[in-house]
């Protein structure tokens, strides 16, 4: 016996020293990857890449292995806004090896859609929708719904940037309809006036003032002064294009007098040199000088600015650190006198745990035994029983003919599915049955209990489901999975589905993991 109390001090002891040094490991990354956060957002990204370099240093003496994917997503993020994309992407692959290894779904497709955006910067389209959708498929797999929303928004941007406005159009719409069923205005607003511009750069003036116009309700009613403004301009810039020039105006000056007074200054330099351009296009040149100066002032003020808080935050800087050299000491003091005591308490509660498990044991193999006999009683008593169908007895037509029509009518629609053809009517199926539109009428009617609508729309839909759940559909959009299932617009699948099926098509592939 005081050999394995001696045993388990010596383990405890141990247990003990590599747990503190590690918890202190794990608090000092903590803290770098905070200060390279602070320093990444003042735009140096050389000093974060420094910060965020001493913390993985740090984190990989400890098996935090969650943080240190996100310390080396940072690194790749830093890495990418220098534009030097080769060590970029070997901080996103070490990390996507490590999720490999631990199966963080979560991280995965943070990683992937960091990857994508890489690829976006640099102008390759091809391989930076190839990892949105990689991110898509692990969004999907931890049922993160904002961040499906979020990467069908990415995948939009990119078939913009390539010109496929149909696809980048429908991918918005999947977007919009998601962040519609989350309630999450803020990003519902932007992504409609992402859909405003797309309509915008078309030439399809009309929709894209109906999408902004959506997105300025929804902005003033969460009180979104960030976004209005921008809103705003992009609404004037549909009406200078069109040539309405008083529009124009009306919603540039609106634009000001949100962001003026909020110092929003990248809206502010952006509506200044818009109106300057406007007024010299309308022959007002004394009014376009004017804003075009105050246009070259607010840029020049904005440089200055970057430059005094750059200043500020590095002497910040300098002091939080000495204050903090001398909290490390107090610190060291103070844990010195306290590690006697943590190794005898570590010891005991050793003991406890080690007595509790076996006890806990005990107890689950006693309960595991009386589930076991309860489910073998239920399995006994188990009753199944069969549902008949009631049909009508009125009907004019005999039992046999009925009967065989009903049939013909199933072995129809499961053999050659004529319900993809979306003009199929029921005059085609009667022709098909060699017999006539009332007699197919009636049968639909009593035998399965509906119209020829929903008859055919619930063929439609079954064959939906089983699409959206093939892998080789991953890549289709709502639109082309409702035409592809034989109806004939987007809306009308959209309420076909969520009739038959109780949720809407994108709830469905959210919750079954399209792959």
């Amino acid at each position: 016996m005081n050999k394995i109390l001696i045993s388990v001090l010596i383990m405890s002891f141990w247990v003990s020293v590599f747990s503190q040094n590690s918890s202190e490991f794990y608090f000092e990354a903590k803290k770098l990857n905070m200060s390279g956060d602070r320093i990444f957002e003042s735009g140096n990204y050389g000093d974060a890449i420094k910060k965020y370099g001493e913390a993985l240093s740090l984190i990989s003496k400890t098996d935090s292995l969650k943080f240190k994917t996100e310390i080396l997503n940072n690194l790749g993020v830093s890495y990418d806004y220098l534009g030097e994309y080769s060590k970029s992407l070997k901080y996103y692959l070490e990390a996507i090896a490590i999720c490999e290894r631990n199966k963080f779904p979560d991280l995965k497709a943070k990683t992937y859609n960091n990857i994508g955006t890489l690829y976006f910067f640099k102008g390759n389209y091809s391989q930076a929708i190839k990892y949105y959708q990689l991110s898509l498929r692990f969004e999907f797999e931890t049922k993160n719904e904002l961040g499906v929303a979020q990467s069908y928004e990415n995948i939009g941007i990119v078939y913009k940037k390539y010109g496929k406005f149909k696809e980048s159009e429908d991918y918005y719409l999947d977007a919009l309809e998601t962040y519609r069923f989350l309630g999450n205005k803020k990003s519902e607003s932007n992504v409609l006036v992402n859909l405003g511009i797309l309509n915008s750069e078309i030439r399809k003036f009309k929709p894209a003032i109906k999408y902004f116009e959506e997105a300025e309700k929804i902005q003033q009613e969460i009180n979104d002064l960030n976004g209005l403004p921008f809103t705003y301009n992009n609404l004037a810039d549909v009406y200078f294009l069109q040539k309405d020039f008083n529009k124009a105006e009306e919603y540039y000056q609106k634009s000001l007098r949100i962001s003026e007074p909020a110092n929003l200054n990248n809206t502010i330099i952006y509506s200044y040199n818009s109106l300057s351009t406007l007024y010299q296009e309308t022959g007002k040149y004394s009014d376009a000088l004017k804003y075009y100066k105050k246009y070259i002032i607010e840029k020049d003020s904005v440089f200055n600015e970057t430059k005094e808080r750059d200043f500020g935050e590095l002497q910040a800087k300098y002091e939080s650190e000495k204050k903090e050299i001398l909290i490390n000491k107090q610190k060291l003091i103070i844990d010195n006198n306290k590690k006697i005591l943590t190794i005898i308490v570590t010891s005991l509660i050793l003991l406890l745990i080690l007595f509790f498990l076996l006890l806990y044991i005990f107890v689950q193999k006693r309960k595991a035994y009386d589930t076991l006999v309860e489910l073998n009683i239920e399995l006994a008593n188990t009753d199944k029983t069969r549902q008949f169908k009631e049909k009508y007895t009125n009907s004019q037509l005999d039992e046999d003919k009925k009967k065989l029509l009903s049939d013909k009518i199933i072995e129809i629609m499961e053999s050659s599915e004529p319900f993809l053809n979306n003009k199929y009517s029921i005059d085609e199926l009667a022709a098909e049955l060699e017999t006539n539109k009332k007699y197919v009428s009636q049968i639909i009617n009593e035998e399965f209990n509906t119209n020829f609508n929903n008859f055919i729309n619930r063929y439609r839909v079954n064959y939906a489901r089983k699409l959206m759940l093939m892998p080789e559909s991953k890549k289709l959009s709502l639109s082309g999975i409702a035409e592809n299932s034989g109806f004939n617009t987007r809306a009308t699948f959209i309420t076909a589905f969520k009739k038959f099926a109780g949720v809407t098509p994108s709830y469905f592939v959210l919750k079954n993991k399209r792959t």
